[in-house]
């Protein structure tokens, strides 16, 4: 997440796009047939919303030396996506058990609760950071 490897791919003008896309799920997240679909949509949406850039808007503040930003993302920005992808895993079983078989998820369970430790960690690391260590 620090390596700034694919920060050239990102372009932090595009946030819009995943608060669009969470609007437009929005109306549909109740429907009793289909609502399941467009919460997982959402959440993705959501999650999306946060972390696109999240990498970028680090590298940025630690290479200006702002360490009042870098506070800032540790803690509020990190934790809102940790919890958003707690949310999306949460929809994706919502998903996953309606149309599978119950077993094959333990992949998501690595992959998001990975996600989820892996902010965790890099919350850490800013947050000792800033503070000199």
């Amino acid at each position: 997440m620090f390596a700034g490897i694919y920060d050239s791919t990102v372009d932090d003008t595009e946030r819009y796009v995943f608060t669009d896309a969470a609007k437009k799920m929005q109306p549909y997240v109740q429907d009793e047939q289909l609502g399941y679909i467009f919460r997982l949509t959402k959440a993705l949406a959501e999650v999306m919303e946060l972390k696109f850039d999240l990498g970028v808007r680090t590298r940025r503040a630690y290479n200006a030396g702002d360490k009042q930003e870098l506070k800032n993302l540790a803690n509020n920005v990190y934790p809102m996506v940790a919890e958003r992808v707690e949310k999306l895993y949460r929809t994706l079983r919502e998903q996953y058990y309606i149309e599978n078989k119950p077993n094959g998820f333990e992949i998501q369970d690595a992959r998001l609760g990975g996600l989820i430790h892996r902010l965790e960690a890099c919350r850490k690391k800013i947050e000792d950071y800033v503070v000199g260590k």
